[in-house]
């Protein structure tokens, strides 16, 4: 796996939606599903209960920058 950076607003929103960095490396490393996100990102899929976790991320060379994370009652 590639090395995973995050953005200083997804850090932010993580805290604020109590979404830990291990949940968001799993989400990234063995996604349910991954599709096309705007401005070229990514969006990795992750079922949690009742919920899916979303994270969205850049792929960089060798490198992951997660951008933002959020939880949705549907996977999109």
């Amino acid at each position: 796996m590639q090395e995973i950076d995050f953005h200083p607003h997804a850090l932010g929103k993580m805290a604020e939606r109590e979404i830990s960095a291990d949940e968001v490396i799993e989400a990234l490393q063995d996604p349910d599903h991954v599709s096309p996100a705007k401005l070229g990102r990514q969006c990795a899929y992750k079922k949690r209960g009742d919920y899916w976790l979303r994270v969205i991320f850049e792929e960089r060379e060798a490198r992951v920058l997660v951008i933002t994370t959020y939880v949705s009652r549907k996977r999109g």
